[in-house]
């Protein structure tokens, strides 16, 4: 199935190619355009400049009325030659991008399609990935596919070590209270088991968090109090003595925590792909921007500072380089003149509309594109990736007061 992905990755990138080229193109027009109406400053064009770059929705139509707009006021003859000129340019750009677009949404239609059969073998495809030895090669298999895939399978993995983490946690609060939360709570989260058996409601600290914290404010500071506090209140309903509480156990609260927040990020980020009615109907017209933003910048700064013990090294290694794949799948999709040589992108760049699969998540949430909400997803990894060896038990106590 993946020998399928790519012939239709390779015939998706030949247009894409086509398409860039030829918005290179517009690009160069709209500045043959400006040069003239700086001819005529005293009756400048008065069209406002789009949030975003998204030639189909604003770019060509915008051009078109600057045009109309010209044609009112040049009557020079060698002007308005030149403003003919940009009038045909114009309108043989228009027809050859309609048809770019109409071959560009049929392409991913039978991408989405493969992909979405795919998600009924994504054990076998997470092995088969996970198991490359060349780093390059595995990175860009994993931006080649589509997130239909590639987040489904990350949450996947933040699905196992949470699990596992459970397991753990659960047999530390055992040995403390003698109940077996898994067995009382059976299918119930910690969450769930918190809110219920100890009257912390940690969802509910989260959600007063996201609505009173702009985006840019969250960072690994206020993220290590926050879900240092919430340990705090859990060891003392947990203690009912004064009992130093095990370092052990308090690294497992916190990756719990921090694993919640993944978990419902990537599960919300998969409900988008599969075009969840209610969550898209939720993204597109009621969430506000922090609502959107705020759980990845969450995830990412608590990942800065969680302890990873050495039964989750391996899944963890593997996140790594998923998030690192998700993001270059955003990334990739600017096109060449919108970076610089060595690979930054603009301004321009980051307002960049793809297709009408983002045209239609996006248009609501300007300034909001795909790769600023992919951003999340570097962060998120370079936070992981700068995680020191996994600790032993013994060194636990060490590690947290030396956290950042």
């Amino acid at each position: 199935m993946l020998d399928r992905l790519q012939i239709l990755n390779a015939s998706f990138h030949d247009v894409e190619n086509k398409k860039w080229h030829l918005e290179e193109k517009l690009l160069q027009l709209e500045e043959a355009i400006s040069a003239l109406e700086k001819t005529y400053a005293k009756l400048p064009n008065k069209e406002q400049k789009p949030d975003c770059l998204d030639f189909k929705l604003y770019f060509i139509p915008q051009l078109e009325r600057r045009i109309i707009h010209l044609e009112k006021l040049i009557v020079k003859s060698d002007f308005l030659s030149a403003l003919q000129k940009a009038k045909a340019e114009l309108a043989h750009y228009k027809k050859a991008y309609e048809a770019l677009e109409k071959n560009i949404e049929s392409l991913q239609e039978q991408i989405k399609d493969n992909c979405k059969a795919m998600r009924q073998l994504i054990p076998a495809l997470r092995t088969h990935i996970n198991s490359m030895t060349d780093r390059k090669k595995k990175l860009d298999v994993i931006s080649s596919l589509h997130p239909l895939v590639s987040v489904r399978i990350l949450l996947t993995m933040f699905e196992e070590i949470r699990a596992l983490n459970a397991r753990l946690l659960h047999a530390e609060m055992l040995k403390i209270t003698g109940i077996t939360f898994d067995r009382h709570y059976a299918g119930k989260n910690f969450n769930y088991i918190c809110h219920k058996h100890f009257g912390v409601d940690i969802d509910d600290i989260f959600e007063h968090f996201i609505k009173t914290h702009e985006t840019k404010d969250i960072n690994a500071d206020n993220m290590k109090n926050l879900l240092q506090g919430i340990t705090a209140a859990v060891l003392k309903a947990l203690y009912k003595n004064n009992s130093v509480p095990d370092p052990n156990l308090c690294a497992l609260i916190e990756m719990e925590l921090y694993l919640s927040l993944a978990v419902k990020a990537y599960q919300f980020t998969d409900d988008l792909q599969m075009d969840a009615g209610l969550t898209r109907k939720r993204f597109v017209l009621w969430m506000n921007l922090k609502e959107i933003l705020n759980p990845y910048a969450m995830v990412s700064n608590a990942a800065h500072f969680i302890i990873i013990a050495p039964e989750f090294e391996g899944v963890f290694t593997d996140a790594v380089i998923w998030l690192q794949g998700i993001y270059k799948h955003g990334y990739d999709e600017i096109p060449p003149f919108l970076k610089s040589a060595d690979g930054v992108v603009s301004e321009l760049g980051q307002s960049y509309i793809a297709d009408e699969e983002a045209r239609n998540l996006f248009r609501w949430k300007y300034p909001l594109t795909r790769l600023k909400l992919g951003d999340g997803h570097k962060h998120h990894a370079a936070a992981l990736f700068r995680q020191p060896a996994p600790v032993a038990k013994e060194q636990l106590q060490e590690g947290r007061k030396n956290q950042p």
